[in-house]
């Protein structure tokens, strides 16, 4: 037992040296975890390890943040008061999310401790990795970070985690397994762990001083509705919003479809207006090898507009300071989910700039504020997305 109390406390000791030095860092980021985050982070933690730092019978504990709220601060307050007060190895943590992005896993090597590292895997990581890195672990910590890309049966996280038998209440129990889950976009999976009450928790985030979310943004009359832009009248209305809007030049962020027979029009449209100069970011053909903080960092010379196409869904976090309009692609059939997690997410969070615009669905954020309010148990709102179509 006492090799074994060494080994845990060397580990412990690691992870809040490396931890300290992320805090004090010069050069890198500056690491800070806010009060609101250190709240969140206690009442995570609470669900899981009693006054006595034993395991409670919460097996899931989901947390509902709204995006870019400071949710990494709270991942790591849990991470924290997981290896400090419930004696989790920070080996047998893992965070971990049905994203496959390179980025979120280049971002948050960045602000956790080098200790976890290894065990910061996305989707493309999972299959490989994943269920080998857990084989025999006991005491494990699995922190799902955007929940509604790991959630249906056939996705890979899902997957993974039921051949580890972690779908098994009985096994996680044994083996004091527990999974805390981050989302701004629950969808069903909520109603999957309102019906385990039992065994499962659900906290809905404070946001921190100054956040400026989706609602704010639609308060504040900076959130108009997105049209076809393969639609000549529809580009010439845009070109007359940003020309009204913006004395000084701006990037102008702009999703287009992928295959569809009005994308070739709406570029070729785009790429009419007058005085503007257009780039295309995407991850197939880039005119530009830097990441797109470093392109929309540097004020512009003249308008610019970046299209994108299957990018800037989630998780993403966008340097603000010279972005004037975001215009998400309009759709027929929407997916609620994607329009929050999207464009218009990415420009909420901290030091938003006032003069920002965003064009997307607003019906999509009046039916979220609702279901916001009602902490997503009201079953009349309409919302559809890839795992709740009513």
């Amino acid at each position: 037992m006492g090799a074994v109390y060494d080994e845990r406390e060397n580990l412990k000791g690691q992870y809040n040296l490396q931890f300290e030095n992320l805090q004090k860092s010069p050069t890198g980021p500056h690491v800070c975890i806010y009060e609101n985050q250190i709240r969140i982070g206690s009442e995570v933690s609470k669900t899981y390890i009693n006054s006595d730092g034993l395991p409670t019978e919460v097996l899931y504990t989901m947390v509902v943040a709204k995006t870019q709220s400071g949710k990494t601060g709270s991942m790591l307050e849990v991470i924290g008061r997981a290896v400090n007060k419930g004696g989790v190895s920070p080996y047998n943590i893992f965070i971990i999310t049905g994203l496959s992005s390179k980025d979120w896993k280049e971002s948050n090597k960045k602000v956790f401790p080098q200790i976890l590292h290894p065990n910061i895997l996305h989707n493309n990581d999972v299959k490989s990795k994943l269920a080998l890195n857990l084989n025999g672990k006991k005491k494990v910590l699995i922190i799902i970070d955007e929940l509604h890309m790991a959630s249906t049966d056939n996705q890979t996280i899902a997957s993974v985690l039921k051949d580890c038998n972690f779908h098994d209440p009985e096994y996680c129990y044994e083996n004091d397994i527990r999974i805390v889950e981050y989302s701004a976009t629950p969808d069903g999976v909520l109603k999957d762990r309102l019906k385990n009450e039992e065994r499962s928790r659900i906290i809905f985030a404070e946001d921190g001083d100054g956040y400026t979310s989706c609602f704010d943004l639609l308060e504040q009359g900076r959130v108009f509705q997105s049209k076809d832009l393969s639609e000549g009248n529809n580009v010439l209305d845009l070109w007359k919003h940003i020309t009204n809007e913006y004395i000084d030049p701006k990037y102008h962020i702009i999703r287009t479809a992928t295959k569809n027979p009005k994308k070739d029009k709406t570029e070729e449209n785009l790429k009419t207006l007058s005085d503007f100069k257009v780039l295309e970011y995407n991850m197939n053909t880039c005119q530009d090898s830097r990441d797109l903080n470093a392109i929309i960092t540097c004020p512009p010379s003249k308008h610019t507009i970046i299209i994108i196409k299957e990018m800037l869904r989630c998780a993403k976090v966008l340097k603000k300071q010279h972005i004037g309009v975001v215009y998400e692609r309009f759709c027929k059939n929407v997916n609620d989910s994607a329009i929050i997690q999207g464009l218009l997410g990415r420009v909420t969070g901290y030091g938003v700039p006032k003069d920002i615009s965003v064009f997307t669905n607003i019906d999509t954020i009046n039916r979220y504020k609702k279901l916001w309010d009602s902490e997503f148990d009201d079953a009349s709102i309409k919302w559809m997305s890839n795992t709740n179509n009513k």
